[in-house]
């Protein structure tokens, strides 16, 4: 009985750390995704507006994708 506490412990425990690395890869990319547009509009000549615009949206877009997919499997 004991064996398989011990194994429902570590199982969660284990997802628990999977979570914070997806987590942390999430933002980490978002965190580039956004340097990487921040510099390409200081280096190069100006961008439109709407280019801007749309990367940084489907940053948030990816964010909130994940979040609403990090929600939906914790039920």
């Amino acid at each position: 009985m004991s064996f398989t506490l011990l194994q429902l412990v570590l199982h969660r425990l284990l997802q628990n750390e999977r979570r914070k690395l997806l987590w942390l890869g999430l933002h980490t990319g978002i965190l580039l995704l956004l340097t990487w547009a921040w510099g390409w509009w200081l280096l190069l000549p100006r961008p439109s507006l709407d280019e801007l615009v749309g990367l940084f949206g489907i940053a948030i877009g990816m964010s909130v994708y994940s979040l609403i997919r990090t929600k939906s499997n914790e039920v």
